[in-house]
């Protein structure tokens, strides 16, 4: 369903062009297709963490696509912050870096960066990748 999302998003290139969020170290996010692959740790309770946060993750993207074009800026900060939050304490930098430079293109308030970066970073989420340990 994201595959199919991040496909077809169309965003209102009258979005307000105010939204401040966060610094971005502007991290570069590969956008060649691969999967982003992040193994599974062994022990069944962090790999059920890990698997519900890309859960939430995919949840969180939906959210923001719907507040950019509602222009509601305060809930894209809320999405920004969680996915920050939680990406960082379990290690996804690639989504860490996605959540920078969407948090850049909102500073810039340039709404067809932030059209691009959202569907950059919803691209990302569809190739991830949990590999479980063999």
């Amino acid at each position: 369903r994201l595959t199919a999302l991040s496909e077809s998003i169309d965003f209102d290139p009258a979005a307000p062009p105010d939204i401040i969020i966060f610094e971005s170290s502007n991290a570069p996010v590969e956008l060649d297709g691969t999967p982003v692959s992040y193994p599974l740790p062994k022990n069944e309770r962090k790999a059920e963490l890990l698997e519900n946060f890309v859960s939430q993750l995919g949840s969180e993207l939906l959210e923001m696509q719907t507040a950019w074009q509602d222009h509601d800026a305060d809930q894209l900060k809320k999405n920004c912050k969680w996915i920050t939050k939680y990406a960082s304490r379990m290690n996804f930098l690639e989504v860490v870096y996605a959540t920078e430079d969407l948090q850049e293109a909102l500073e810039s308030g340039d709404a067809s960066d932030i059209s691009t970066r959202l569907t950059e970073f919803i691209n990302l989420y569809t190739r991830i990748d949990l590999v479980r340990a063999a």
